[in-house]
């Protein structure tokens, strides 16, 4: 056979195989079986135990990112023994009790009675008590800053972990505006209400677990906690983080893995395929209903670091955002136009051979209040 028809026979072969390749889009059932979601876990010490509520919605439902409260519940963490203590509804489907002081040889269960009657019931917990961290450090690599956990059982117990993280940033506008427009005027800014400085607060979304189960002893070493990549907001002024470690039982940690590959390793063809997941809690009169959350109880330990910008001072190059921030003067006659339309002033334009005021220099409200950034002018109080 010529040379020429073998390529020509090939290329056909290839083209037809690509044009059978089509997108499939599975039939995806469209009712909602509203099952109850339970979120959050039962806290024996100082800090506070959250309870958040709420109901499943349809998959193809244009507000399935919105939470769906479940309101007017009871909830109270009972004892084997009979102490109940009753969680309060701070807001919509968040329910809270300040502090509570478990036994550690006793068990407990949530119990959830809905405001429709029907009620729920965990199964008992053990109260774990958590080792302390041993560290949270940082390490300034390539592409970027990574924080691990260290901690470590002498008792050999432990052996399932969970973590939790709040980051916390200062940052700052482009601009810090000498003066302010307020109700027509323009006048100097109130030193109680400047909106240079903003910090933000970011909780972990995503499943940090770790276990020491194949090892020797209780350690955990080097545990990837938070990444911020390189050149980040984060690190433009100062950066704390809050880890927060949590005992598991091996149930509770097979669990909280199994949705993690749900929800976080999936997309690939070597990915692990998605299962059902079964988590502790039961709907008393109806066991078979699926009930999604899973409740323990532990006596979490915090650990608390900051980094400065100054640390990495070297390496890192937050872009200037001066670049979309240009400033514009605007005319005495024009202030109320500019300054009601996403302007805002700077500081004053003054004709240097008179000493008459012109205008104002201005730039975008975005550029001048941080708060524009989603942060806030209020200092924490573990702010250094």
């Amino acid at each position: 056979m010529n040379k020429n028809l073998i390529y020509i026979f090939i290329f056909l072969i290839i083209s037809g195989l690509i044009g059978c390749v089509q997108r499939f889009i599975p039939p995806v059932n469209q009712s909602n079986p509203n099952y109850l979601v339970v979120d959050g876990s039962i806290v024996s010490g100082q800090d506070s135990t959250i309870i958040n509520l709420s109901r499943t919605t349809n998959v193809n439902d244009s507000s399935q990112y919105v939470f769906n409260p479940e309101s007017g519940a009871l909830v109270s963490v009972v004892g084997i023994n009979g102490d109940v203590y009753p969680l309060i509804e701070q807001s919509p489907g968040r329910y809270v009790v300040d502090q509570l002081n478990l036994n550690q040889n006793e068990l407990y269960k949530l119990q959830i009675t809905t405001a429709s009657g029907s009620q729920y019931l965990s199964d008992s917990i053990a109260v774990l008590p958590t080792p302390p961290i041993d560290s949270v450090s940082w390490e300034l690599q390539g592409d970027g800053v990574h924080i691990y956990v260290n901690t470590h059982d002498p008792q050999n117990k432990t052996r399932y972990y969970r973590w939790k993280t709040v980051q916390t940033w200062e940052y700052h506008s482009s601009y810090d505006a000498l003066v302010q427009f307020t109700n027509g005027t323009v006048e100097p800014v109130d030193s109680n209400d400047q909106q240079f400085r903003c910090w933000l607060n970011v909780p972990s979304t995503n499943l940090i677990l770790g276990s020491s189960a194949k090892l020797a002893q209780d350690i955990i070493y080097q545990q990837p906690v938070a990444f911020i990549p390189l050149n980040s907001q984060q690190l433009s002024v100062e950066y704390s983080i809050v880890v927060t470690q949590y005992a598991l039982s091996q149930q509770a940690y097979s669990f909280w893995q199994l949705l993690q590959q749900n929800t976080e390793q999936l997309g690939s063809l070597f990915d692990v395929q998605p299962s059902e997941q079964t988590g502790n809690l039961h709907n008393v009169a109806n066991p078979r209903e699926p009930v999604l959350g899973y409740v323990s109880i532990s006596t979490p330990q915090q650990q608390r670091i900051f980094i400065s910008y100054y640390q990495v001072l070297n390496t890192w190059a937050y872009p200037s955002q001066l670049a979309d921030c240009p400033l514009k003067i605007v005319p005495l006659d024009s202030l109320n136009y500019y300054f009601t339309s996403g302007f805002v002033p700077v500081y004053a334009d003054v004709d240097q051979s008179t000493g008459q005021l012109i205008g104002y220099y201005s730039a975008y409200d975005y550029c001048v209040r941080c708060v524009e950034g989603g942060g806030t002018t209020a200092k924490p109080p573990f702010w250094p």
